[in-house]
C-alpha cells in the first residue's frame, strides 16, 4: 500500500502506439518547431510594433492640437461652437494618455521582436524565457487598458441613464 491516492497518474506505454522520440531541452536546446514558430512570429510582432508607434505619434499630435490649438479657437465665451472648452480638454488629455500607452506598447512589441531574434540565434531556454516575459508585459498593459476602458464604459452608461 505504498501508492499515494493523490498523486498524478503516470502514463503507461500501450502496445501498438508509438511513443514520442526522446527529446531533452538540456541536451538539444529548444525544439526546431518552437524556434520556427517564434521566427515566423517575429516579423508580425515588429510590424505591429511599428504601426502602433506610428498611431501613437498621430494620437500625440492630435492630443496636442486639442489641448493647445483649441484655446485659440475659443470665442471668449469658453465654448467652441456648441461644446464647452472643457470637453476638448478632456478629449485632449484622453488622447495624450492613449498615445503614451500606444507608444509604450509599440516599443515593447519591438523589444519582443528583438528578443525573438536573439532566441532564434542562440536556441537558448533563457532567451525563450526573456521573449515570453516581454510578450507577457505587452499583454499586461493591454489587459489593464481593457479593464480601464470597460470601467469607463460602465460609468458612461450610468451617466447617460442618469442624465434623463
Amino acid at each position: 500500500m505504498d501508492q499515494n491516492p493523490y498523486a498524478a497518474p503516470v502514463p503507461q506505454p500501450q502496445a501498438g502506439v508509438p511513443s514520442a522520440p526522446a527529446y531533452s531541452v538540456e541536451t538539444e536546446g529548444l525544439s526546431p518547431r518552437l524556434i520556427d514558430l517564434f521566427r515566423r512570429t517575429k516579423g508580425w510582432v515588429q510590424f505591429l510594433g511599428v504601426l502602433t508607434i506610428i498611431a501613437g505619434i498621430f494620437m500625440l499630435i492630435g492630443s496636442l492640437g486639442l489641448l493647445f490649438g483649441m484655446t485659440s479657437a475659443m470665442n471668449g465665451a469658453g465654448r467652441i461652437g456648441y461644446l464647452p472648452a472643457g470637453f476638448f480638454i478632456i478629449m485632449g488629455l484622453t488622447y495624450l494618455v492613449l498615445s503614451v500607452v500606444a507608444i509604450t506598447v509599440g516599443v515593447k512589441l519591438i523589444g519582443y521582436g528583438a528578443s525573438i531574434r536573439a532566441l532564434t540565434l542562440t536556441n537558448n531556454m533563457v532567451d525563450a524565457e526573456i521573449a515570453v516575459d516581454k510578450q507577457r508585459s505587452v499583454w499586461k498593459i493591454l489587459g489593464i487598458m481593457a479593464l480601464i476602458m470597460l470601467c469607463l464604459m460602465v460609468v458612461s452608461f450610468i451617466a447617460n441613464i442618469a442624465s434623463f
